[in-house]
């Protein structure tokens, strides 16, 4: 927690992990996925690794990646996961980005009881609070939300 003003404790913005997205300022930046690219075969990935998955060479380079995509596949979640503080149920699925990387993903701004999602729907990448942690700090995570 960071002290304002008047001494009040100010809660603070944290990523869930570090180096999955970039985390925009109040005032300016759009969010966006941290991936890796090939440099000697091209290939694009997310999350961001140091090795190719495709060509095992190292030399990755470090690549913000597109805010939108389009659906390839999603379903309604029920049942809590171990670990899991969001709320139940959800909309959880993949998002194919222009890189050609495949990203799974919740969605947001869908409801689970009615769904109005289809494949090929254009979705776009956003943050949103998935739980508090023990010093009351938001912690966010990526999901994408239809466009």
């Amino acid at each position: 927690m960071i002290k304002g003003n008047a001494g009040e404790l100010k809660k603070k913005v944290i990523p869930v992990e570090e180096n999955l997205f970039t985390m925009p300022s109040m005032t300016e930046g759009e969010t966006r996925l941290i991936g890796s690219k090939c440099n000697f075969c091209g290939a694009v990935f997310f999350p961001k690794r140091a090795i190719c998955g495709k060509c095992y060479r190292d030399g990755m380079e470090e690549v913000t990646l597109s805010r939108t995509g389009k659906v390839t596949t999603w379903t309604v979640i029920r049942m809590k996961s171990q670990g899991y503080k969001g709320e139940m149920p959800y909309v959880m699925g993949e998002v194919e980005l222009p890189e050609g990387v495949v990203v799974r993903t919740q969605f947001r701004g869908i409801d689970p009881d009615n769904p109005a999602i289809k494949i090929g729907d254009s979705v776009e990448v956003m943050l949103e609070k998935i739980y508090e942690d023990n010093e009351g700090n938001d912690v966010v995570c990526y999901q994408f939300k239809p466009v």
